[in-house]
């Protein structure tokens, strides 16, 4: 059975891509590799199916050993023609096509020359014309060879009187490289937090209370919770807040949200749109993007299982561990990946797009941040000043 082939249009930065067709897509979250924002199936444009035999062959064999979060990038068609442009067009180098040019006329010119004279030999001009020039040809194809000959006999007389010289040859000593091992650490991301981001590790102050929750020094500059909102030990998944939405809610969707396509600036620390602040206290809040990223970057990112719960062991320069459990997303009513992927609001919006905001998201083989839609319920994981 020949796998259909979807062409989509990210509702984000407009990339045109293409994902194979699936039973279960409306279901689906999908990233487009163009912007790096993750979004449900059902809010990408459907521009229609790849018709093209070949197109289509060439993209199935990818589409169906990857999940639709892995996705391959669709040339653009052309207005004029109906039908999808060749997927991988073919480079030409301007230098390398030019030499092949000139080499070809140096060539053609050199076979005009010879059939020109074959001609005229071919055809006597009276008188026997054309005896005569095969005998200047052989003229003067003898006297090329006695020269052949002469320069060749000297060279071998150089190259005598040359070898009674003794020759000293400079050899170069052996390079020895030194071989050094680098450990790999496929779980933890290199760091490249820029300068305004980038905070000193310091020593790891100890667990801190506020309002009768736990935070802990991961040497980041702030204090991470040990457990997510909603949940009593760090095993639990607890509570699923779509961004800016303070109250859990039986439906996620666009019309069930209070902050989509609506121009709201940073929410951490806000009192009225902050769930950690509204359900913890003021001490507590959303961490930003840079927070965030700080934690993506800067910590050893372990894959484990803790109270029967997937997840990651996140373990910061100060030493000190916190886990966060892969509690999935919910969309609508229901709960997808639980168990497989995690993520976790930040309180940053998009700069340029009132429908997203930036939240941490993870599975066991990547974690990262990302834009998505703000009406999905996400886990929050608090952090603190104090």
């Amino acid at each position: 059975m020949e796998t259909e082939i979807l062409r989509i249009k990210c509702p984000h930065c407009g990339a045109e891509l293409a994902v194979a067709k699936r039973p279960d897509m409306v279901m689906q979250m999908v990233t487009c590799p163009q912007c790096n924002s993750r979004s449900p199936y059902t809010s990408y444009q459907l521009l229609g199916t790849i018709v093209d035999p070949k197109i289509a062959a060439t993209l199935a064999p990818y589409a169906q050993s990857v999940s639709p979060k892995a996705i391959l990038a669709q040339p653009k068609e052309d207005p004029n023609v109906n039908r999808p442009q060749p997927v991988v067009p073919e480079t030409v180098d301007s230098n390398r096509t030019e030499n092949l040019s000139q080499r070809r006329r140096l060539a053609d010119l050199g076979r005009g020359g010879a059939v020109s004279n074959q001609g005229q030999s071919s055809r006597p001009s009276g008188g026997g014309g054309g005896d005569g020039n095969s005998s200047a040809k052989i003229f003067i194809m003898a006297m090329g060879g006695v020269v052949v000959v002469a320069l060749i006999a000297i060279l071998i007389v150089l190259f005598l009187k040359s070898g009674n010289k003794k020759q000293v040859v400079e050899t170069p000593a052996p390079v020895v490289v030194e071989e050094t091992t680098v450990p790999s650490t496929p779980e933890s991301t290199p760091s490249r937090v820029t300068e305004e981001e980038d905070q000193a590790a310091a020593p790891a102050q100890g667990p801190v209370t506020v309002n009768g929750h736990e935070g802990i020094d991961l040497g980041l500059g702030v204090k991470w919770a040990t457990c997510n909102v909603g949940a009593s030990k760090a095993s639990d998944v607890g509570e699923y807040y779509a961004w800016g939405d303070v109250a859990t809610k039986k439906e996620y969707t666009e019309q069930t949200s209070k902050t989509y396509q609506r121009n709201i600036p940073e929410i951490s620390g806000d009192i009225t749109r902050d769930p950690a602040t509204v359900k913890w206290g003021q001490g507590w809040r959303l961490p930003t993007k840079a927070e965030v990223k700080a934690l993506c970057q800067k910590c050893k990112w372990t894959w484990t299982t803790q109270g029967g719960r997937k997840g990651y062991l996140v373990t910061g320069p100060s030493g000190e561990s916190i886990f966060l459990p892969a509690g999935g997303y919910r969309y609508s009513a229901t709960i997808f990946d639980s168990g497989v992927t995690g993520g976790y609001w930040a309180g940053s919006p998009s700069p340029s797009d009132h429908r997203f905001s930036y939240y941490m998201d993870f599975n066991d083989k990547e974690h990262s941040w990302y834009l998505s839609e703000r009406y999905i319920g996400r886990n929050i994981r608090a952090v603190t000043d104090k």
